[in-house]
């Protein structure tokens, strides 16, 4: 079975949950470019865009494998936009949990990659009880997941 996500639906999630602005643009079957305005100086009260592009690498069970690439000390806006998403998420991924996400949720292994264990939240979990996630790819203007029944 085939999920299509529109880009336009997940920015407005990101508006909704995290009042913040997100922009994704098709770039490859596998990759697609995000940009995030935030705050990720606390004391500095001015956004920063973090422009980055996000590649999925491959999923492996409920994990789901990333690679991103951007300018040059991308890594450290990255883990500054993690620990702010980590804590501000919780509305939009399963309230309750630690840091909004699930225990154990993101994973940042560092060499620019990140793993997202799905199976650690609370509302993938139920899904994932009935669906597999075989692929995820992006179109023109969207997100395609490729889920089958268990």
């Amino acid at each position: 079975m085939k999920l299509y996500i529109t880009f336009n639906e997940l920015s407005a999630l990101a508006d909704k949950h995290l009042q913040k602005e997100l922009q994704l643009e098709y770039k490859a079957p596998d990759t697609c470019a995000a940009t995030i305005s935030m705050q990720v100086v606390p004391f500095i009260n001015k956004p920063v865009s973090i422009s980055l592009n996000l590649t999925v690498e491959k999923i492996d069970g409920n994990d789901l494998y990333l690679a991103y690439s951007g300018k040059p000390g991308i890594d450290m806006l990255v883990s500054a936009a993690l620990s702010l998403l980590k804590n501000n998420m919780g509305d939009m991924m399963g309230s309750g949990l630690r840091n909004g996400l699930g225990e154990g949720f993101l994973e940042n292994p560092g060499n620019n990659r990140l793993i997202l264990h799905l199976d650690c939240n609370e509302k993938l979990q139920k899904l994932l009880t009935s669906l597999t996630l075989n692929a995820l790819s992006f179109t023109t203007d969207s997100l395609l997941a490729e889920v089958s029944f268990r």
